[in-house]
């Protein structure tokens, strides 16, 4: 059965777009053709992260317009279809409406077993309409205190327009020697944020120059590499381990 997943964070810089982009190459690994879908208008990323920024001409809003099909805004990236991207709008201004995003995410389950909306930071309407129209959140936030608070505010923001979804919260950006003087722990986070821990990923050299490289790292072989695969694991209902 397909699922549509809103991924939000209380602000930018968190590594909301990379946890995307990997968790949804993690599964099109795991043979679920996964499809993202970028919903940050005028601030996309994804296509930057995915080196597509050339392999397109229709975005989002031309979908919702009438300029082009949902067929024709899809971007191949990578394994015959089973990794896709729907670009995000270039006019700032543009705010998908919910019932849109629903209406899209139901055509794109004939085809994916995944569609993952890439929210813009903090807690707009693109937000909450993204997160009203997938089936569940996923919040994205560092273990410092300037992220994890904002990310709790958006997600009790989205959660009262959305009371029935599943929450789960991405910890990102973990040092691995342990919990700094300015940090929140994972539990604190879920606590706050009211969701269940969908992972942990450190920071670490590999992940810092993966980040500036635009280059995936779930691909590789390192610990941090593994923590996003069985992220993207618990997202199909597998019970995996954290590994911190």
């Amino acid at each position: 059965m397909a699922q549509s997943i809103a991924v939000i964070s209380g602000k930018g810089g968190v590594g909301k777009s990379f946890f995307c982009v990997n968790s949804a190459a993690a599964l099109a690994m795991r043979g679920k053709a996964s499809l993202i879908v970028d919903v940050d208008s005028g601030m996309r990323n994804a296509d930057i992260i995915l080196r597509k920024s050339d392999s397109f001409i229709y975005d989002l809003s031309d979908i919702e317009r009438g300029n082009c099909s949902f067929e024709d805004a899809i971007v191949d990236v990578a394994g015959g279809g089973r990794l896709a991207l729907i670009p995000g709008a270039k006019d700032p201004d543009y705010v998908p409406e919910p019932e849109f995003l629903k209406k899209l995410a139901e055509k794109a389950a004939k085809k994916y077993r995944f569609v993952i909306f890439d929210c813009p930071a903090g807690i707009g309407a693109s937000v909450r309409n993204a997160a009203q129209a997938a089936d569940k959140v996923v919040i994205v936030t560092n273990p410092q205190k300037e992220a994890a608070i904002p990310a709790s505010a958006a997600a009790e923001t989205v959660r009262r327009a959305s009371p029935d979804k599943p929450f789960f919260v991405l910890v990102n950006m973990v040092n691995p020697r342990g919990i700094g003087r300015r940090d929140m722990s994972p539990d604190q986070i879920m606590d706050s944020c009211c969701a269940r821990l969908l992972g942990v990923v450190y920071r670490t050299d590999g992940v810092e120059k993966a980040s500036r490289a635009n280059t995936l790292l779930v691909t590789g072989k390192s610990l941090e590499s593994q923590q996003l695969r069985n992220a993207a694991a618990r997202l199909c209902g597998e019970r995996v381990p954290l590994l911190l």
